[in-house]
């Protein structure tokens, strides 16, 4: 038997990965699933007949012991531009 130490950093990303999957499901996303290193995958099925490709989203989440990401105010960008994001 092999002891793992899960850092504190590690137990906040995996609850933010549970919550994000619970998230999800609640949106109705399908074939939701995290894994056991917080790797959260789901499809969300086209509104189309059409013939397109999968489009993939791709989010980091992860912190470090030098900064835990406490009191970090989040932002979301509604229209994105393409431009430089500024911090608030």
């Amino acid at each position: 038997m092999r002891t793992v130490r899960v850092s504190q950093v590690l137990k906040n990303n995996l609850f933010f990965a549970k919550y994000l999957k619970e998230e999800l499901e609640k949106e109705g996303l399908d074939d939701v699933e995290m894994d056991e290193q917080g790797y959260v995958y789901a499809t969300l099925k086209a509104n189309t007949k059409k013939e397109i490709p999968t489009i993939g989203f791709i989010s980091h989440y992860d912190t470090s012991p030098d900064y835990s990401g406490k009191d970090v105010k989040a932002q979301i960008i509604r229209n994105y531009d393409g431009g430089d994001i500024r911090t608030v």
